[in-house]
């Protein structure tokens, strides 16, 4: 058995865990932030300003950490993915320009790229509701954002591992272009035929995984590879294995060195090698089918959610269960599930200062936010105006990112995407347009996508 390889100097606890977006008390307090869940598969492979609405600065956003004392101690900041270079030793180092605040803005030419990394966003947003495209900006965590380019509404699907590239797909299906932000140019495009985009691999994004229908008619299956981002294919993935059952296409998770990776089954999940080969199989829990590795919990701990095969209710006949599973084989244990406070169950989870933050399943639409404290389960209640449940893009310790819509009409109309600290009430608006796309930096949890 080839146990999950860790970094070897990685003792602390895991910095995706950590409570974010630290208060903007001056313009010359460097940002602090946690890690954000984001859709982010791995392998260990070798200026137009079309302005966005106006933001608007809200007094005070202390979005940080709250004085709710935190169970786990806040990790030291990472180091940036994209260091600067030292400085010679005869040269005085270069003064940190301050962070941009709310409501202001920059060319990408002046982004701290030292300074990126967890707690920030790529956020594209468009300004009129007939718009095909949306200017991109990387957003810090107090707001202050860099204008990256133009690229289509919804073409953006993942930032790679490493931070310095997102990833696009274009018209048609199986067409992608990768974008390089530090100078909003295109670095390569490529076609992949009937091919849909997964994720970027790990634990650099040299590669992607992709879902392949394969066959016609009656025997097509739909299979999981893995190409290189110069469109070569590189591997492809078992479709079923004994006692799992039909292997996910679409619910993949690497460990973060990217050697190993485990994949939702029928019947559990399967641990598989980069390479393919099955070391070890999880199998699903008691009454539980259809398994989907979440994000890594801990450094041996995976949050999985299962759907539970034996609950009926008037609402939902299988409803959604979260379970923290070891990756060594060891007996899963339930963290949150259906009650008659969740009839459709539960689909994520993130812990905050106070307990755990939960993403309810829903039937249809998205689904209520509970706090879970102290085994006491309790709906979320966000400052008035914010439609609940909220559409929601991201989770950061005590914020999250939602929509704010500003009023119901049968025209389209504008929506205010802000960051809220549900533990304080300070808001802060991030962006106002017809459509709002907002993708995390990507933490080393590897979270899927599932808000």
């Amino acid at each position: 058995m080839t146990r999950l390889e860790r970094p070897a100097a990685s003792p602390r606890r895991a910095r995706w865990l950590a409570p974010v977006l630290a208060a903007a008390a001056a313009a010359a307090v460097a940002v602090a932030a946690v890690a954000v869940g984001v859709t982010a598969v791995s392998t260990s492979g070798n200026g137009d300003r079309a302005a966005i609405l106006p933001v608007t600065q809200v007094s005070t956003p202390t979005l940080g950490p709250t004085p709710t004392p935190s169970s786990t101690p806040p990790a030291p900041r990472p180091a940036s993915p994209i260091s600067a270079r030292p400085a010679a030793t005869t040269t005085p180092p270069a003064q940190v320009a301050a962070p941009l605040r709310n409501g202001q803005q920059a060319d990408r030419s002046q982004i701290p790229w030292s300074q990126v990394g967890p707690g920030w966003h790529l956020i594209a947003s468009t300004a009129t509701p007939k718009a095909v495209t949306a200017p991109l900006y990387l957003v810090n965590p107090i707001g202050g954002r860099y204008l990256i380019s133009q690229v289509a509404i919804d073409s953006i699907r993942a930032w790679s591992p490493d931070g310095r590239r997102v990833l696009l797909t274009g018209e048609g299906a199986g067409r992608f272009s990768e974008l390089e932000l530090a100078t909003g140019q295109v670095l390569r495009t490529f076609t992949i035929p009937g091919a849909a985009f997964v994720s970027y691999t790990r634990p650099t994004g040299q590669a992607i995984l992709v879902e392949v229908r394969v066959g016609k008619g009656s025997a097509a299956r739909t299979t999981l590879q893995r190409f290189g981002t110069d469109g070569r294919h590189q591997r492809t993935y078992p479709s079923e294995l004994p006692g799992l059952g039909k292997l996910s296409t679409h619910t993949v998770l690497y460990s973060p060195d990217g050697t190993e990776l485990l994949i939702g089954a029928r019947n559990g999940l399967a641990l598989l090698g980069n390479d393919g080969h099955l070391i070890r199989t999880l199998p699903a829990p008691a009454e539980q089918r259809e398994c989907d590795p979440i994000k890594w919990w801990d450094a041996a701990t995976v949050l999985t959610r299962c759907t539970n095969h034996v609950i009926k209710s008037q609402f939902f006949s299988w409803p959604s269960e979260l379970f923290l599973q070891p990756v060594s084989g060891g007996s899963p244990t339930k963290l949150a599930g259906a009650s008659a406070a969740t009839p459709f169950g539960v689909q994520n989870a993130w812990r905050y200062s106070g307990g755990l933050l939960l993403r309810e399943e829903s039937g249809c639409g998205p689904g209520e936010l509970d706090l879970l404290r102290n085994g006491v389960l309790s709906k979320l209640a966000l400052p008035s105006g914010i439609a609940n449940p909220p559409p929601l893009h991201a989770v950061a310790g005590d914020v999250v990112i939602v929509d704010q819509r500003m009023h119901c009409s049968y025209e389209p109309d504008p929506v205010t995407l802000i960051a809220v600290n549900f533990v304080t009430g300070a808001k802060m608006t991030l962006a106002t347009g017809f459509y709002n796309r907002v993708v995390s930096y990507p933490g080393r949890d590897g979270a899927a996508r599932r808000y």
